[in-house]
């Protein structure tokens, strides 16, 4: 792995992170998201959709089922 310069750094994204930037997008931008992220977060009840780590869960067994 190469060392970042000083000052800088890499933010990853997580599907918490993702999903709520999609969601939040504006009406023109050609932002998208693999549809199960979306399923899978709209199947929780709309107050779970803000736990960052009940987010996270639901896509990676979404992720998980997709890949069967």
């Amino acid at each position: 792995m190469r060392p970042q310069p000083a000052g800088r750094f890499i933010m990853i994204k997580d599907a918490f992170d993702r999903w709520w930037e999609w969601v939040e997008k504006p009406p023109d931008s050609p932002l998208t998201i693999p549809a199960h992220f979306d399923d899978a977060v709209m199947q929780l009840p709309p107050e779970q959709r803000r736990d960052r780590r009940t987010v996270n869960e639901a896509v990676r067994l979404a992720d998980s089922d997709a890949q069967r």
